[in-house]
């Protein structure tokens, strides 16, 4: 009789200990919810302002050394743009101070570049809407193989030239302005000046905007 006794006194604190034991594991699911949950929110938040900002890849590393030594911060607003002096992917030469009189565009680009590349369908409706202006859009190429570089131009119908960049994005063209995002873009005016510099492709009203305010001002 007593030990029947005993059992039934132990029996509600047994039931109490697994009460709290499975509360306890109720309550850390909740905790593991609602942080998981904030954690989904504040990465979708981060994502969407990312969106916002210019879009911009950095040199790959299996992309090769540089070629030549690289100037931090390139030319600033306001001074006079670099003279480039090579030759395009084709191999014919190619100067930067021949194209004075026109506003300049350069993009420095690389297939290798998704940025780049989502970049040209603009860039190409915008060098078709100024051709009969004192305009004019350049690209810096920066892949390694010349060939695959003119098939993607024919396929992608780029219809402006580039200058070879030595087969490096840390070639001497890009070196001399130093470029380390691509895709970095320089507007340079009729008189050789840079007015505007965008590291990432920007949108295409401000792009458009810029350019047409400094074709506007040719002459003047």
């Amino acid at each position: 009789m007593s030990d029947w006794q005993d059992n039934n006194a132990q029996s509600p604190s047994g039931q109490n200990l697994v009460a709290v034991i499975v509360l306890s594991a109720v309550l850390i699911m909740g905790l593991i919810i609602v942080v998981g949950i904030g954690i989904i929110i504040g990465t979708s938040f981060i994502a969407s302002r990312d969106t916002d900002r210019p879009q911009a890849i950095n040199i790959p590393k299996d992309l090769g050394p540089a070629i030549g030594p690289l100037e931090m911060e390139g030319p600033k607003i306001g001074e006079p743009a670099p003279e480039i002096e090579g030759e395009d992917i084709d191999g014919n030469p190619m100067k930067l101070s021949d194209f004075r009189g026109k506003v300049v565009l350069i993009d420095f680009w690389g297939e290798w570049c998704p940025h780049c590349v989502n970049l040209i369908p603009h860039a190409r409706e915008l060098a078709e809407k100024m051709k009969d202006k004192p305009f004019v859009l350049l690209g810096v190429n920066s892949d390694r193989n010349r060939e695959r570089v003119k098939q993607f131009v024919k396929e992608r119908d780029v219809t402006w030239r580039s200058w070879w960049n030595g087969g490096s994005p840390a070639g001497p063209i890009s070196a001399k302005y130093g470029v380390q995002g691509w895709p970095t873009l320089y507007l340079i005016d009729d008189k050789g000046i840079v007015r505007a510099r965008w590291v990432g492709a920007p949108s295409p009203q401000e792009l458009d905007k810029t350019v047409e305010e400094w074709v506007a001002k040719v002459g003047t």
